[in-house]
């Protein structure tokens, strides 16, 4: 069996560590701000975008609301004329 060689681990793991912070562009207080503003660019590009669709579809919405609202106008207004055009068919019939 294998033994593993757990000090040589830790060991190279520090020295990676170590390494990486040595040569890291930016110091851990600058990350934490870069990462904190790209966070907070992200939330607001998220809540724009979340606003925006609201709003489409708030748009959406009334457009088909309004057609809806002349489709039936106009539906009224077939209906009537079919009326009338019954009522005359009829007329014409008992004359």
């Amino acid at each position: 069996m294998k033994k593993n060689n757990w000090p040589l681990i830790i060991l190279v793991s520090l020295f990676s560590a170590g390494f990486a912070l040595l040569f890291a562009p930016k110091s851990g207080k600058e990350l934490r701000k870069d990462l904190q503003n790209k966070a907070n660019e992200t939330k607001d590009s998220v809540k724009t975008s979340t606003n925006n669709l609201k709003e489409d579809f708030k748009d959406a919405y009334f457009e088909a609301e309004q057609e809806v609202e002349n489709e039936l106008a106009h539906l009224d207004e077939r209906q009537r004329e079919l009326r009338q055009t019954i009522s005359s068919i009829e007329e014409e019939l008992n004359h």
